[in-house]
């Protein structure tokens, strides 16, 4: 099946991505560094994004680290999941008011677990987190953090090394963000399919409800990972349990069942 990712920045909730950005500069990334111990002011990431990458524009008042994340699509593409199943709140914001369906997978092929370092440039699952930071997401950061101090720390020329440092910095802004939002979504119990773009892959655009121009990307997910599917409590279910059986009968999904949430649109 075709996914579209739908990049950071144009998600429902309006506090996506800043929220993760601003929790990253003003206390995570500086505890992290005491931590590992990095001492030296100018290997510090917390110091190049203050006084290097996220200064703010005098001509419009925006962050230049913010707004060459945006314009180079360095930002998160991100596939929603949710673990409540046949669950009315999602029902309502994300199913046109219980007219569609919800499509169950297993997540044999890409595993939803916290604590691995090695997840830029591929395809990755990750539960969020909300509110405040749980120990999953922040020892991902911190390991990558002490991967990339390795490699930064050891070389001389300044220049050179403030590009790295750059990189790197983007890399962990994009994987906290990524998995990280206010507490307010909590009750969506959320995992996220997270491309890390890579530079060859074609960014589309489609139009949202309000007329916004939206960004995605395509993300192939296998079929065979689709267990069952849940016919909404508006729809009319008897139409669609019967196509869709016709339509998934090659692929040996018959479990399609109708919701079991007593609700009506009026």
């Amino acid at each position: 099946m075709t996914f579209w990712a739908t990049s950071a920045y144009a998600l429902n909730d309006p506090s996506e991505f800043m929220h993760g950005y601003e929790l990253l500069k003003d206390s995570v990334l500086p505890a992290i560094e005491r931590e590992i111990g990095v001492r030296e002011k100018a290997l510090k990431l917390s110091h190049v994004w203050k006084n290097v990458a996220g200064k703010i524009s005098a001509a419009d008042g925006t962050d230049n680290l913010i707004s060459r994340i945006y314009e180079n699509h360095e930002n998160p593409f991100i596939i929603s999941f949710s673990k409540q199943i046949d669950f009315l709140p999602m029902w309502n914001a994300y199913s046109n008011k219980g007219n569609g369906v919800c499509l169950c997978f297993n997540n044999n092929e890409y595993v939803f677990k916290n604590n691995e370092p090695s997840i830029l440039n591929k395809l990755h699952a990750m539960e969020v987190t909300y509110g405040d930071v749980d120990d999953g997401i922040r020892c991902t950061i911190k390991e990558l953090y002490k991967e990339y101090y390795q490699v930064y720390s050891g070389i001389s020329d300044k220049q050179k090394r403030e590009i790295k440092m750059m990189d790197y910095l983007i890399a962990l802004i994009v994987v906290f963000s990524a998995y990280h939002k206010h507490k307010a979504y909590g009750y969506e119990q959320e995992s996220r399919l997270v491309e890390f773009r890579p530079k060859d892959k074609k960014v589309h655009y489609r139009f949202g409800k309000n007329g916004q121009f939206i960004p995605y990307i395509e993300v192939m997910v296998k079929l065979k990972y689709l267990e069952r599917v849940i016919v909404g409590p508006c729809a009319d279910s008897d139409s669609v349990i019967r196509e869709m059986k016709h339509q998934l009968a090659p692929y040996d999904i018959t479990d399609i069942k109708p919701s079991s949430v007593p609700f009506r649109e009026i």
